[in-house]
């Protein structure tokens, strides 16, 4: 469905196979009655509400005051120019622009209905749900390059396109293979970028091998594809937001050279956390604990009840909590869980990793100033899959923090002079090297070219290792 409201359903859905020959006349007949239909309910005053969400779970609603003069009072004959041009002509059309972003138009009569669904779906989103924004941009333009505050919302509609593309079945059983697949493979150059920077610290060697890699794969990247229709704009949305999340993480972490070079620690972690696993159901009686509020706030002094009180309300610890809750939706679809161990059929966590947590996101917060966007913790489209079966990853912000946790958790363990070098070597710089090749593999805009750069990489890399 694309809309809550039934009376404004279409056969040209995704939902619904077209047994007939179906032609452009025709559905832009159809646009031309459910335009009349939301434009009565426009003059009507009435909400229309579209079925799916963005990618913050926030509902998105016709957006009537920003619809054109044009597209309320359009012909048949004019919305059948705004679906179809030749790929020539220079004025726009929806098949021009799925033309440029490597959608090709089928010959077969069943893959010509589903690009017709394309066809219908694609207006009704570009000039009643965002008619104000350029939903078609390309891999190449940079209006992508955000920082992850702003990913958030410039990626609302990409997420928003996915989640109606996945109304037909077996596009997204198709896109659930496709990322287990590409997730079995990143998770072996992930290692092999650790193993790199692990085999030639501080130097640009890996760099320079990943840019050799990179060039000699160039011939897979951005070509067009013949497939299905609604298979190949699903993965050219999926490499887009993929590239735009590698490149927005990327940015993030190579913009300071001192990124995460937490201060020195006063205040040690206490040495019984080492060794102490917490029950879930008890966590409310640690986080009470005087040594843990003196660790997190570096306090040599006590703190006095109301202190503790204040702590426990503070957003230090409801992000923890948050965490623990999104951990529980990562196990759906993910054989173990990030932050939550199970001890003896329970659930517990690690009592110096809690801490670690709540302290990280003090410092990042409070004395580094930098910006968490913790209120998304299920943003699913925008983000890496590292792992099989998952459907809802962490988050861009999220992950920029685990960064941060191992950086502290190196700090709270390790001698001052020796934490920070070892944090770039096992963590920054491997993330660093893993990025910059996966926003290059997402240049591709077919899931088979992706593939074969994502095995050629791998292989390379591999025999540079032996080498």
């Amino acid at each position: 469905m694309i809309f809550e409201d039934t009376s404004l359903k279409s056969i040209y859905e995704l939902d619904h196979v077209l047994q007939e020959e179906h032609d452009l006349l025709s559905v832009s007949k159809e646009i031309y009655r459910i335009t009349h239909l939301l434009m009565d309910k426009y003059q009507r005053n009435e909400i229309v509400k579209f079925y799916h969400h963005d990618n913050n779970g926030d509902a998105i609603y016709a957006d009537f005051n920003l619809v054109s003069e044009n597209t309320w009072y359009r012909s048949v004959a004019e919305i059948k120019q705004i679906l179809y041009r030749h790929t020539d002509s220079s004025q726009f059309s929806i098949h021009k622009a799925l033309y440029d972003l490597g959608v090709i138009e089928p010959e077969s009569t069943f893959k010509y209905n589903r690009y017709l669904q394309l066809l219908y779906l694609m207006y009704i989103i570009n000039y009643f749900a965002f008619p104000n924004l350029n939903i078609f941009k390309r891999l190449h333009q940079d209006q992508f390059n955000n920082t992850y505050d702003e990913g958030t919302s410039n990626g609302k509609y990409v997420s928003f396109i996915m989640n109606n593309l996945f109304e037909d079945e077996d596009t997204f059983v198709r896109f659930q293979q496709e990322t287990i697949n590409i997730t079995d493979i990143s998770y072996d150059l992930a290692i092999q970028c650790r193993l790199m920077s692990q085999a030639f610290p501080f130097s640009n060697h890996p760099l320079n091998i990943l840019q050799e890699i990179i060039e000699s794969n160039q011939t897979w990247v951005s070509q067009q594809s013949l497939k299905d229709p609604i298979f190949s704009f699903m993965e050219y949305c999926q490499s887009f937001s993929m590239r735009s999340y590698c490149v927005d993480l990327y940015n993030n972490l190579s913009d300071d050279p001192n990124l995460f070079k937490f201060d020195s620690l006063t205040i040690q972690p206490s040495g019984f956390w080492k060794q102490q696993y917490i029950p879930i159901e008890k966590l409310d009686d640690f986080l009470m604990e005087d040594e843990l509020y003196r660790f997190c706030y570096q306090k040599e002094k006590n703190p006095e009840v109301r202190e503790k009180i204040k702590f426990m309300k503070g957003k230090s610890v409801a992000f923890l909590k948050k965490l623990i809750a999104y951990d529980h939706n990562w196990k759906q679809y993910n054989d173990d869980f990030i932050l939550i161990e199970n001890i003896n059929n329970t659930e517990c966590i690690y009592a110096l990793k809690a801490a670690i947590v709540i302290k990280t996101y003090y410092e990042l917060t409070t004395k580094m100033k930098t910006r968490i966007n913790e209120s998304y913790p299920l943003r699913s489209l925008l983000s890496v899959n590292f792992d099989k079966f998952d459907l809802f990853p962490a988050t861009l912000p999220i992950r920029y923090f685990l960064l941060a946790c191992h950086a502290q958790y190196l700090n709270a363990i390790m001698e001052e002079d020796t934490w920070y070098p070892q944090f770039k070597i096992e963590y920054l710089i491997p993330e660093l090297l893993f990025l910059k090749l996966m926003s290059e593999a997402y240049n591709c805009r077919q899931y088979e070219n992706l593939y074969i750069f994502l095995t050629f990489s791998r292989t390379q890399l591999s025999e540079y290792l032996e080498y």
